[in-house]
């Protein structure tokens, strides 16, 4: 990660429901590459089913779970 990605912003989604949509919707705004020239986003909520989501939307984003923002 270069410095100047390092200071943007990070920016917390909340997925929602994990049994509802929320997850599949949550990934699809992480699509958007203009996003990434902006902020930092991460996804807060269960990884088991954003691994889902991605697999049924097709997601190519391959992201890292974290436990915590010191890895950030």
């Amino acid at each position: 990660m270069s410095q100047t990605e390092k200071n943007l912003p990070i920016v917390g989604i909340t997925m929602g429901d994990p049994a509802g949509n929320g997850p599949e919707l949550s990934l699809k705004a992480l699509m958007h590459e203009d996003l990434y020239a902006r902020c930092r986003p991460i996804i807060i909520g269960d990884a088991t089913a954003l691994e889902q989501a991605k697999s049924f939307i097709g997601s190519p984003n391959a992201r890292r779970a974290v436990r915590g923002t010191e890895t950030l």
